[in-house]
């Protein structure tokens, strides 16, 4: 979740964030490149509508402009939406950007209380999500082999388990 204020937003310029997602092979006539998405608060895109570019997705987020709006972004399932030919819960997020962009007259307003809530990443879930991902690609990819496993990250002050899979190791005999 995130509180936007969009003081100065119209047909010719919005607020937005932008969330730099994984790197993905080519498919679906799409490049080999990072997959990124555009939220966007107030412009020209009719609210509460998605939209591809390529690898770069649009989510046009409603919000009042003038006031503070807390808006809720859930990337797995606007992956989900964007490229439904893509494994929504194989992305990760490394890059955020907070910006105002105008194409035309002035686009102003304020981002504030960033906040991650994780539904997917305790207990067995993770585990669980890379058996599922591993039974998808094994349909796409027959020649690859993939393996489970865990990695654990030891900088203090704290150690967490991650999941992780070692996908695209092709072993050939």
């Amino acid at each position: 979740m995130i509180d936007v204020l969009p003081s100065s937003v119209g047909t010719d310029g919005y607020l937005e964030l932008l969330l730099a997602t994984s790197y993905h092979p080519e498919i679906g006539g799409r490049p080999a490149e990072v997959y990124t998405i555009s939220y966007r608060f107030g412009g020209p895109g009719e609210p509460g509508t998605r939209t591809t570019n390529g690898t770069q997705g649009i989510v046009n987020v409603p919000v009042k402009p003038g006031q503070w709006n807390t808006a809720t972004l859930t990337p797995t399932d606007d992956i989900a939406a964007l490229w439904p030919d893509l494994q929504a819960h194989d992305f990760a997020s490394f890059g955020i950007t907070l910006s105002a962009v105008s194409t035309g007259s002035r686009a102003s307003g304020y981002f504030d209380y960033l906040r991650f809530a994780r539904r997917h990443n305790t207990g067995q879930v993770p585990m669980h999500t890379q058996e599922q991902l591993i039974r998808a690609y094994r349909r796409d990819y027959p020649g690859v082999t993939q393996y489970q496993g865990l990695e654990i990250s030891g900088w203090l002050p704290h150690v967490n388990r991650l999941a992780t899979m070692s996908s695209w190791a092709t072993i050939r005999a």
